[in-house]
């Protein structure tokens, strides 16, 4: 089957390294088709290769241990603007940048963050999981926030069966531009086509209502319960509204 390359699409590298591919060129002796392509990390600096370098398998004979069928995949979370991948060692002092604003994490229910070392450690003991992202910046390569659902988003609500607990933020600079709301419907698109669960429960609290928006535009339902979650930052005295959405 031929594989097509997708423009401003983010691929994979196999060594677990991201790119967003801007343009096919060709040589202007050959006309042999190069693929135009930015990393999404260090520098952004722009790399080319050939074209059937870049869509080939991995040489199984020298890299025996990779899972990954292709030297580039194209990464299956992303939208226009953003991607969503694993959160990496790598993140931390930029984790720690946003979440150690208090008007973020008093809004989503957790302790601003003290340290970039304290960073760390919520990525290797909180975020690392298949179900948990940072969501990342297109242009720019920034993570910009998290999306999950699962045990790093559990905090006590009423839920039915073993449906999941959805959580997410952004951090203060992007707030009020749709990033949220753009990340929250990946997932759940994500989760409908892996079939796993029937509906899943999330909530909001009810002084800050512009979270429930994000719920209601991806179709969440509130389920008329209000309830407190002491295990959440600030949440012994802040009700909490519940909202569910069938999968």
């Amino acid at each position: 089957m031929t594989r097509e390359l997708v423009i401003n699409g983010i691929y994979r590298h196999f060594k677990n390294l991201y790119y967003c591919v801007e343009a096919v060129a060709k040589h202007s002796e050959t006309e042999e088709d190069y693929v135009v392509y930015r990393k999404m990390y260090g520098d952004r600096g722009r790399w080319i290769r050939e074209k059937q370098m870049f869509l080939s398998e991995v040489d199984r004979e020298k890299h025996p241990e990779i899972s990954q069928q292709y030297r580039f995949e194209y990464l299956r979370l992303q939208s226009e603007r953003i991607f969503l991948r694993p959160w990496e060692d790598g993140d931390a002092s930029r984790l720690f940048e946003l979440a150690s604003d208090p008007d973020v994490g008093f809004r989503a229910g957790w302790k601003p963050h003290e340290s970039e070392e304290e960073s760390l450690s919520i990525i290797q003991n909180v975020f690392r999981n298949d179900s948990t992202w940072a969501v990342v910046l297109k242009e720019s390569g920034d993570v910009i926030g998290a999306m999950g659902y699962g045990p790093s988003c559990d905090c006590g609500l009423p839920a039915v069966g073993d449906e999941p607990t959805v959580g997410y933020w952004v951090g203060k600079p992007y707030w009020n531009q749709g990033y949220c709301t753009e990340a929250l419907k990946l997932m759940l698109d994500f989760m409908r086509e892996q079939g796993q669960f029937g509906s899943v429960v999330s909530g909001h609290f009810v002084d800050n209502p512009a979270s429930g928006c994000v719920m209601e535009k991806c179709g969440f339902v509130a389920t008329g319960e209000e309830c407190l979650c002491p295990e959440l930052y600030c949440g012994n005295n802040r009700p909490v509204r519940v909202l569910r959405l069938k999968l």
